[in-house]
């Protein structure tokens, strides 16, 4: 019983396996304090950036940027659909490889930004 348990730890040990870089670690949202604004006697908590976005896991963010960003960083590498940089305002819908790819699908700026609820 003991050998077998010594056992398991040394191949354990010696396993390829390893974690994902930052996987294992939660992901860290914003540190930063609400904004918080007295209005008569109240205090009215003005809130950071957008948050119940598609494939957001959770986050909150600032502005359309830094959600574009976490899409191609976050959702690409897992197959779920995101929006590739096509030119200096303008953006592709990508879908993951096990997806049924529909036509191709584009949109500015300021589209992406009205979707996702971001002031411009």
């Amino acid at each position: 019983m003991v050998a077998q348990g010594i056992l398991l730890i040394i191949l354990t040990a010696a396993s390829s396996f390893r974690p994902l870089p930052g996987v294992s670690e939660p992901v860290k949202q914003s540190q930063a304090k609400p904004d918080v604004a007295e209005k008569g006697d109240a205090k009215v908590i003005r809130s950071e950036g957008r948050s119940g976005l598609p494939y957001a896991f959770g986050r909150t963010f600032a502005n359309l940027d830094a959600y574009l960003l976490h899409l191609q960083q976050v959702a690409a590498p897992v197959d779920l659909p995101w929006w590739r940089k096509v030119g200096p305002d303008r953006f592709e819908r990508m879908t993951g490889r096990r997806m049924p790819q529909d036509e191709r699908r584009f949109a500015t700026r300021a589209e992406l930004a009205r979707q996702y609820g971001f002031a411009r």
